[in-house]
């Protein structure tokens, strides 16, 4: 009597063939490739961009394949990590801070500094070498820390992301009269102003974000007037704002911006992208048709 057992055993070895094939996880234990200013942290969803501060660690997700998660901040690192105690952690990575390159993240040194801007303000910084750690701790006025104390340290609550935060806030600079520099103290509106080429005084206001704003894509809001004397002004609706973020510690600006527009009564709308906490100016230049009137530079303060 036949059977029709060889074509189902064949059925079935294609069909582990093809759960085979689609099973998660790259099958060799190395660092991540990150495709700075494109991934994002796993932990604050925000755009990796610096590669002195980038981390990752792979997880076992079967047997002899691995799943690597990428941060940008340590701090994120090991918030994540400490949320997710179901992931079989087998390599740990860190970028050495002065050569930007990839290190095991369990022999590497560390110290913790709030005159370091990480960018999710856990001033934690790495080092292959440890004599590069000492030279950088001893000019902070720090310890130099190992992998286990960095991680009991971080269990305890006594490091992590935000911890620095608050050395980010950025002295105001002055400006000329043509190009104006204003930080505002806590939940105070921005405000500042420029004088025109024809001797008028314009003045902008930044309605949101506040000066202590957070990472991310978020409405920039702006009032526009013309200022006629100490009690006098009138909305402007015949500008146009072009808006440019920069991180200057991080030396870069970020995507996704949409220059203000407006909307009448002197009110402009746009977007801004915060891309990483720390401190952020947004330079916002103001002009009637061709012709640039002025500008102005607004410091936040980004969480």
């Amino acid at each position: 009597m036949k059977t029709k057992h060889p074509f189902i055993l064949l059925i079935l070895l294609f069909l582990l063939f093809l759960l085979a094939a689609c099973a998660q996880g790259a099958t060799e234990l190395k660092p991540p490739e990150i495709r700075y200013g494109e991934d994002v942290c796993a932990e604050c969803n925000m755009i990796i961009s610096d590669p002195r501060f980038a981390t990752a660690y792979a997880y076992e997700v079967g047997p002899g394949r691995y799943q690597s998660v990428l941060f940008d901040d340590l701090g994120d690192m090991l918030l994540y990590a400490a949320k997710n105690p179901t992931h079989k952690v087998v390599a740990w990575y860190v970028h050495d801070y002065e050569t930007k390159e990839w290190t095991d993240a369990t022999t590497a040194s560390y110290l913790v500094s709030d005159q370091v801007e990480t960018p999710m303000a856990s001033g934690i910084v790495a080092f292959a070498s440890r004599d590069r750690a000492d030279a950088m701790a001893y000019s902070l006025g720090t310890e130099v820390i190992d992998w286990n104390t960095l991680q009991e340290k971080h269990k305890a609550g006594e490091i992590g992301a935000g911890m620095a935060g608050d050395a980010m806030a950025a002295m105001p600079t002055q400006g000329s009269s043509d190009e104006a520099t204003h930080q505002a103290p806590t939940g105070a509106t921005l405000r500042a102003s420029f004088v025109a080429p024809d001797k008028s005084e314009v003045v902008l206001e930044v309605v949101q974000p506040l000066e202590l704003a957070t990472a991310g894509k978020q409405p920039f809001e702006v009032m526009a007037f013309g200022k006629q004397d100490m009690s006098t002004e009138t909305p402007l609706d015949d500008l146009t704002l072009l808006i440019t973020p920069e991180m200057p510690s991080m030396g870069h600006g970020s995507p996704g911006n949409v220059n203000p527009t407006s909307q009448g009564n002197g009110h402009y709308l746009g977007t801004v992208n915060f891309t990483m906490a720390g401190p952020w100016t947004v330079t916002v230049v103001a002009k009637r048709g061709e012709a640039v009137l002025g500008q102005v530079v607004f410091e936040f303060a980004v969480r």
